[in-house]
């Protein structure tokens, strides 16, 4: 989740997933928050475990020529 969330909203989100069933354990939230903080790359491979993200093997980035990248 962004850090930048609003007032709310958090709440908001944590009613959603509640509502639709979803039950995140610790590992899904660790997992989306490295996926929120690596923000653009590849996952080589993600190793799942009884249904739960337990590793990302290799993290890759790739350069892309058709976006500004700021360098």
């Amino acid at each position: 989740m962004s850090p930048d969330l609003k007032t709310g909203e958090l709440t908001k989100t944590m009613n959603l997933l509640v509502k639709s069933g979803i039950n995140l354990c610790g590992a899904d939230i660790h997992f989306l928050k490295y996926c929120r903080a690596l923000g653009w790359g590849k996952l080589t491979g993600v190793l799942i475990k009884d249904g739960i993200p337990v590793m990302a093997d290799i993290e890759r980035r790739d350069i892309r020529f058709d976006v500004k990248t700021g360098t």
